[in-house]
């Protein structure tokens, strides 16, 4: 089985067990070894008193994708830290797009960049998050 077709079936795994992330509204998009996207529609429940879309809610967006690009290769993994710089705004009706992926891997930690962006590929926030890989695989029997 190559890497990607395992991320993909990683992914599914923890999508169907992952209530924070649909009561988000957040959207599964793509996903292949040590990447991820993960979509969101703005809508008004996302905007905050100045209109303009929670920095919350872009940064669950943000570790959400994190969260999947990393545990992608079957091994558990926790965000260990992960900081965010925030460029533009998003509205309501904006479809976003955080898109996670792999920089650096090394024993148990590893380092992703993620890029938040709208359908009209305004770059809105960028962040860097380092993990720790934990005791246990998702899938058992594709454990190495």
């Amino acid at each position: 089985m190559s890497a990607d077709s395992l991320a993909e079936l990683v992914c599914a795994h923890l999508w169907a067990r992952d209530s924070a992330a649909q009561a988000s509204g957040l959207i599964l998009s793509q996903v292949a070894s040590g990447q991820a996207e993960i979509r969101l529609q703005v809508t008004d429940g996302c905007l905050n008193s100045l209109g303009i879309c929670n920095s919350g809610v872009i940064y669950t967006l943000g570790d959400t994708a994190l969260l999947y690009a990393a545990n992608s290769h079957n091994r558990r993994t926790v965000t260990q830290s992960a900081t965010i710089t925030y460029l533009a705004q998003a509205k309501a009706g904006d479809m976003l797009a955080a898109t996670a992926r792999q920089i650096s891997r090394s024993g148990r930690s590893a380092t992703y960049c993620v890029d938040i962006r709208t359908s009209h590929d305004v770059l809105i926030a960028q962040m860097l998050g380092q993990t720790r890989t934990v005791r246990g695989e998702w899938l058992q029997s594709f454990a190495p």
